[in-house]
């Protein structure tokens, strides 16, 4: 399906884009009564870090789910369907559990334990096992990951880590800094790298996998470079953020009912989508009252579910 009509696209860019503005003068409204010194100091130290790592969570997650849904032709797709979301945060709280709470031990575990995804792929595909397999090994990965940490934390003797594990499990852009995001934008850029790479494979797989092959595609090479680029992507946000659900759901969903459905052509609008939605729902949260920041995770999902809802029956057939 071809591009829609150009002032649609600007309209559907300009909309976030002033919806953020506003949320962001929202927020920043108390903050330039401060002096001039501290006014800077938090703008850069707590505010750009956590709009960049809230932009770079959102397009991360929101590319990971179109490049799933697309090789899958499963419009319920998203970084969680192959495992790769809570095989990291099984690194995570395994790295804690042995009290190594430095950022690169934290990141180093968590990929290390993701890359188990990419690696059980490419023995099902060497055993030449069909993707719906591959799927469900998936799926078996994440309930494996998801039982040992509950084991784990069910082992921790501290009350209060116990509590700071699972108030970062509802994910949450608070307390990044500089040197969080230096550490994750190097697997961030070679995640999305290897992703963007792959636009070509993505629409020869509307055919089937034996379709793309015949198209000229090597899938099992193709397939292995796309998970590890999910994983390069989602372990290190994981690490830093916890889990945030359905961005990489809902958005591609969006971008493909909105501009096109072709999915080479899907991944900068969801790119760009993810980045902007996660930013709104932050700056969104930032405003509601109460005793405890909210959790962002906790909010996609209470936005993501009535959207998507809304989105499957609203349309007759619907394919991605």
């Amino acid at each position: 399906m071809p591009y829609k009509s150009h002032t649609k696209i600007l309209f559907l860019g300009l909309l976030p884009i002033s919806i953020i503005g506003l949320l962001l003068w929202l927020n920043l409204w108390d903050l330039w009564a401060l002096k001039p010194g501290m006014c800077h100091h938090i703008l850069q130290h707590i505010y750009l870090p956590r709009l960049l790592i809230a932009f770079l969570s959102g397009a991360g997650l929101a590319i990971c789910g179109t490049a799933l849904q697309s090789i899958t032709l499963n419009p319920l797709a998203e970084p969680s369907l192959l495992g790769v979301s809570s095989l990291s945060v099984l690194g995570v709280v395994l790295a804690l559990f042995l009290k190594a709470s430095h950022t690169s031990l934290l990141f180093s575990a968590a990929i290390f334990m993701a890359l188990i995804a990419p690696l059980s792929l490419l023995y099902c595909l060497n055993k030449g096992r069909h993707l719906s397999h591959i799927l469900l090994i998936g799926i078996s990965l994440s309930l494996f990951a998801m039982a040992f940490t509950s084991l784990l934390l069910n082992m921790f003797d501290n009350p209060y880590a116990q509590f700071q594990i699972m108030f970062w499990l509802m994910g949450s852009f608070a307390h990044t800094t500089w040197e969080n995001i230096a550490w994750l934008l190097p697997f961030f850029l070679l995640g999305c790298t290897l992703l963007f790479r792959q636009g070509l494979f993505y629409d020869r797989a509307a055919f089937g996998l034996t379709g793309a092959e015949a198209l000229g595609s090597a899938p099992r090479i193709n397939l292995f470079i796309l998970v590890v680029g999910v994983s390069l992507i989602v372990a290190p946000l994981t690490a830093l953020t916890g889990t945030i659900g359905f961005i990489g759901l809902i958005v591609p969903h969006i971008m493909r009912s909105l501009i096109t459905s072709k999915p080479s052509q899907l991944l900068i609008p969801s790119f760009l989508g993810g980045g902007a939605f996660a930013i709104m729902v932050d700056q969104l949260i930032q405003l509601i009252p109460s005793n405890m920041e909210l959790n962002v995770g906790v909010i996609t999902a209470l936005i993501g579910v009535p959207i998507f809802i809304h989105i499957l029956l609203s349309h007759d057939k619907y394919h991605p």
